[in-house]
């Protein structure tokens, strides 16, 4: 005889349908219940038991349009991550933990996906899994890499590239100066490539000799084939002349120094005429100079006019000059000294009284 079908809510024990053909709406749990119209007997339900899944459970997945999201190899202790780029070599440390990871979006909603290594290490030997992977490189060399994406259980898109391990180490310094800022000094390097570098010590020396360490400075990319820049202000330089030296310290602890450069912080006392006033027939005229260069000396008289002007040449530090005056009468004089240059005129005046 025909049986008779009931569909139930499988939460809400509500009975939904009766018949033999039904299509749920919403997702979710059922059951059925088949019972015997002549005899009146009911199936136990669990006999039965129905789900549903969502739309995108349901929906097809494969492998057209999938695509790989971030590939990253992250470092635990200090945290970095390089980013990786399928085709492309990446310089890496030994004994240095990482950690390898990698995301494959499918093309449609709601696909299973997960990524497969492959790794071969220099000496041929290769270990397979599934992402994430904890990976150390404990020999120099090259690692070959093969990402595999899957959807579903599908094997799908591949992505391979390199890690180098342990290369040569250097960091080719491409320049290294200083330059005095008020009373600070401003430091500046730049590198056309570092590889394995560690760390930098900047030192400071006021003889050239004996140098003390005025700071340690983490480098902004351990492996790198770009041109990288840095800066440091030193804000207590020491009086005369400073030295400077940078050392890159590489991840094996060797240590490369740079050239010596120095940057003179020597303060120099104001410009002055001795003895003043005076009656002799030559004075000394005192004139500190930051650079080598020419100034013009000018003397005027109590109404302004300009009864003498000399032209002399003077060098870096403090420069001294005997000048006639025994050809200018008795009074107060004003003396003008200009500091002449290709692209600034600076000038100074004092006062000097002939007796």
């Amino acid at each position: 005889p025909p049986y008779i079908i009931q569909w139930y809510d499988a939460l809400t024990n509500t009975l939904l349908f009766t018949g033999q053909d039904y299509t749920p709406a919403p997702t979710g749990s059922y059951y059925i219940r088949i019972q015997d119209p002549t005899t009146g007997c009911i199936s136990k339900s669990d006999n039965y038991a129905i789900t549903v899944p969502t739309a995108a459970e349901c929906a097809e997945c494969s492998c057209t349009g999938g695509s790989y999201g971030a590939i990253t190899l992250s470092t635990i202790k200090p945290i970095s991550t390089i980013n990786i780029t399928c085709g492309k070599d990446e310089t890496i440390a030994c004994i240095t933990p990482y950690i390898l990871n990698a995301t494959f979006y499918c093309s449609a909603v709601g696909c299973a996906s997960y990524v497969t290594y492959s790794i071969t290490d220099p000496l041929l030997n290769t270990v397979t899994g599934t992402l994430p992977y904890n990976f150390v490189a404990p020999i120099s060399g090259t690692y070959s890499v093969v990402l595999t994406g899957y959807c579903n259980g599908i094997k799908c898109t591949s992505c391979t590239f390199r890690f180098i391990a342990c290369p040569p180490l250097d960091v080719n310094l491409v320049s290294f100066t200083g330059k005095k800022e008020g009373k600070k000094v401003e430091l500046f390097w730049e590198t056309a490539s570092e590889k394995g570098n560690s760390y930098y010590l900047l030192e400071r020396s006021i003889d050239s000799q004996k140098f003390i360490n005025l700071t340690k400075i983490s480098p902004k990319n351990t492996f790198s084939n770009e041109t990288l820049k840095y800066t440091f202000t030193d804000l207590f330089p020491a009086d005369g002349i400073n030295y400077y030296r940078l050392k890159a310290v590489d991840i094996n602890g060797v240590t490369t120094n740079s050239k010596i450069i120095s940057v003179d912080f020597e303060e120099y006392g104001p410009p002055k005429i001795y003895p003043n006033p005076s009656k002799a027939t030559t004075v000394t005229l005192q004139v500190p100079s930051e650079n080598p260069g020419k100034i013009q000396i000018e003397w005027f008289d109590v109404l302004g006019h300009l009864v003498k002007t000399s032209k002399n040449s003077v060098v870096k530090g403090e420069n001294k000059f005997e000048l006639e005056v025994n050809d200018l009468p008795a009074g107060k004089y004003l003396v003008r000294i200009i500091y002449q240059s290709s692209s600034t005129q600076d000038s100074k005046v004092l006062s000097f009284e002939k007796l």
